[in-house]
């Protein structure tokens, strides 16, 4: 009871962090030394592309960041908990698919992992995607601008189009 109370406690007072589901499913590589760096940092945050195809040519607001986390397939690992290398051969057929790629940071936070660059993204001229899918299950380096929309957090990634 006393336990019950005191993550209760902790979760009303906005201590509690996130965790990685299942943490002993280890990635390959490690959060000191990742195994890829993705993206340098870039500015302005957002490309003239995207800064075009925004609604009133204001995109959302970003930060530039610099993240270390494994390359995840979100639909599992948010699903059924899945991730690691025990993971990498269903999580590439996943993303291969269309699954959406993430990026897991070591206190559990996930991040949607998009191009930055909007029509080149859209009209499928960006090469990030099989980057990732080919280190899925891999902890690596993202720099990259950063938003939070109602709680869905992406990283977007300049500099891989075609």
């Amino acid at each position: 009871m006393r336990l019950v109370l005191f993550c209760f406690t902790l979760l009303i007072s906005g201590i509690a962090a996130a965790a990685v589901l299942n943490p002993e499913l280890k990635p390959n590589g490690s959060y000191d030394k990742p195994v890829l760096e993705i993206g340098k940092p870039a500015k302005p945050e957002w490309t003239e592309t995207t800064v075009k195809a925004s609604v009133n040519h204001k995109p959302v607001q970003g930060k530039q960041k610099t993240l270390i986390g494994e390359i995840i397939d979100v639909s599992c690992y948010n699903q059924v908990g899945k991730h690691g290398v025990v993971h990498k051969a269903c999580g590439m057929g996943c993303a291969t698919g269309g699954a959406p790629i993430g990026l897991l940071t070591e206190d559990g936070t996930v991040y949607l992992i998009s191009p930055e660059e909007h029509d080149p993204r859209r009209d499928q001229k960006t090469t990030l995607r099989p980057i990732l899918i080919n280190y899925m299950a891999s902890i690596v380096k993202v720099h990259g601008t950063v938003t939070n929309v109602d709680g869905v957090k992406t990283v977007y990634v300049q500099g891989y189009t075609k």
